[in-house]
C-alpha cells in the first residue's frame, strides 16, 4: 500500500495524482512533511498509485556518459542574471518556452510565503518562480495540469528537484515530445514547518508581516549571498549565509526530509532533460569569466535537450565543460546529504519553541572553521574533501 511506503516517500503527489477515485490526501506529520493518506472504503486496489510512485516503481535509466554534456551559463541581461540564484539558466530556458505559447511549472511563494509550485504562462510571471527556495514545495494538481497541457499539444516545462521530476514522469507513464523537464542538484529539502517558524520568528520581530523573500539575494555577492526578507511596513531585515540560522540549519542538513539522507534520485546521468546548479568550480574550470554575479552549471541529458539549446543561444553566453570535471565540483550530484545526530530532537522541540531558541540550542554557530570546511568541499568536491579531512 502506498501509505505504508514510510520514510522513503518523497511527498511527491505522484500518487495522489494518479488516483482515479481521489481517495489519497497528503496529510502534515509533526515533522511538517507531506504524506499519503488513504481513505480504505474509497480505495478499489487498483494499484495506479503504486505503478505511478518513483520510489516503489522507479523508471529505468537509460543515459549513459554519450547522452550528456556540461555547460558554464551565463545570461545576457544582467538583471535577470542579478534576480537569478546563480547565472540564469531556468529564466533562459522558461523564457524560450514561454515565447512558444508553453506553459513553466516551478517553485513559488504563495500568500503566506510558503512554497508551491504553480503554472506560468506569461514573462512577467517568471519573477515568481526565479530564485531558489530552501524549503519543500507542494505540487498540489501540478501533474495533473501539465498532462492536461501535453494532451492538448502544449509545450510543457517541468521545473523541481528530482523526485519531483520523477514523479511527473511516473504519473504521465509515457514519454511526450512537447515536454522538458528540469531538476536540481539537490542538497535535500527542508522542513515546511521549520521555514512557517521561522517566519513567524522575523514577523515577531518585525512586527510586520512579509512582503518578499530572497533566499539568495547577491546584492554582496554570488558567493557570500544573504536570505533577505522585506516587509509591509519597509523595514528588512537581512543576514549571510555564515551567519543566518535558517541556512546553517540547511545546510547542516539538521531539518530534511527523511528521505534525503538517502536520496532515490543521485545520479550522475539524469532522467530529467536539464539538470541546473551552481557552478561553484567556475574559478577552476574556467579562470577569468567569475564576476561573482553567478555562474550556472547546465547539463544537458538527452538528445531532446540538446536540440532546444539553440532556442536559448541568442540570450546567453554558453562555455563548454568537461562533464567529469564538472561533477566533480559538484558532488551533492551522487551523494546524498549526512543526517545530522541532532536532526529529531531539533524539530521535535522546534513544534513547542520559537525558532531562535531551538536554533541556538541544536545547531551551533557556522564556525570560521565551519566556513573554511564549506569552501574546501566546494573546492574539493565531496569525495576528494572526505578523504582528507575525515582519513
Amino acid at each position: 500500500m502506498i501509505d505504508k511506503i514510510g520514510q522513503r516517500c518523497t511527498g511527491c503527489y505522484a500518487c495522489v495524482s494518479a488516483c482515479p477515485k481521489q481517495c489519497i490526501r497528503m496529510v502534515e506529520d509533526k515533522e511538517g512533511f507531506w504524506y499519503p493518506r488513504i481513505d480504505p472504503a474509497a480505495c478499489v486496489k487498483c494499484n495506479l498509485c503504486e505503478k505511478a510512485c518513483p520510489v516503489l516503481s522507479p523508471l529505468e535509466n537509460r543515459r549513459t556518459r554519450e547522452d550528456v554534456a556540461a555547460y558554464a551559463l551565463i545570461h545576457r541581461d544582467e538583471d535577470v542574471r542579478r534576480k537569478s540564484s546563480s547565472g540564469g539558466a531556468f529564466s533562459a530556458l522558461a523564457s524560450a518556452v514561454l515565447r512558444q505559447g508553453g506553459v513553466v511549472f516551478g517553485a513559488a511563494f504563495d500568500e503566506n510565503f510558503e512554497v508551491r509550485h504553480i503554472a506560468v504562462t506569461e514573462e512577467k510571471e517568471l519573477d515568481r518562480l526565479r530564485g531558489s527556495k530552501y524549503v519543500q514545495s507542494r505540487i498540489g494538481d501540478c501533474y495533473v495540469q501539465a498532462k492536461q497541457c501535453l494532451d492538448a499539444g502544449r509545450l510543457v516545462y517541468f521545473s523541481g528537484t528530482a523526485c519531483q521530476t520523477s514523479g511527473l514522469l511516473g504519473f504521465l507513464g509515457k514519454d511526450y515530445p512537447n515536454l522538458l523537464t528540469q531538476d536540481l542538484i539537490c542538497h535535500g529539502v527542508p522542513s515546511p514547518m521549520a521555514w512557517r517558524k521561522y517566519v513567524q520568528l522575523r514577523e515577531r520581530l518585525a512586527r510586520a508581516k512579509t512582503e518578499r523573500v530572497f533566499f539568495r539575494d547577491k546584492a554582496h555577492g554570488w558567493k557570500n549571498w544573504h536570505l533577505r526578507m522585506d516587509f509591509r511596513d519597509g523595514s528588512f531585515y537581512e543576514l549571510s549565509q555564515f551567519k543566518h540560522p535558517y541556512i546553517i540549519a540547511y545546510l547542516r542538513g539538521i531539518c530534511s526530509r527523511p528521505c534525503c539522507y538517502a536520496c532515490d534520485f543521485k545520479d550522475r546521468y539524469r532522467l530529467a532533460d536539464f539538470t541546473l546548479a551552481d557552478l561553484w568550480g567556475v574559478d577552476n574550470l574556467l579562470p577569468g569569466i567569475n564576476d561573482d554575479k553567478g555562474v550556472s552549471l547546465l547539463l544537458v541529458n538527452s538528445g531532446k535537450a540538446a536540440a532546444f539549446l539553440e532556442k536559448i543561444s541568442a540570450s546567453v553566453r554558453l562555455y563548454p565543460l568537461d562533464f567529469d570535471a564538472a561533477v566533480k565540483e559538484n558532488g551533492a550530484l551522487v551523494a546524498s546529504e549526512t543526517h545530522n545526530p541532532n536532526r529529531e530532537a531539533f524539530l521535535k522541540e522546534l513544534r513547542r519553541r520559537p525558532f531562535d531558541v531551538v536554533a541556538g540550542k541544536y545547531q551551533g554557530e557556522y564556525t570560521l572553521e565551519r566556513r573554511l570546511r564549506w569552501f574546501a568541499r566546494r573546492a574539493l568536491g565531496n569525495k576528494r574533501y572526505e578523504k582528507i579531512f575525515h582519513n
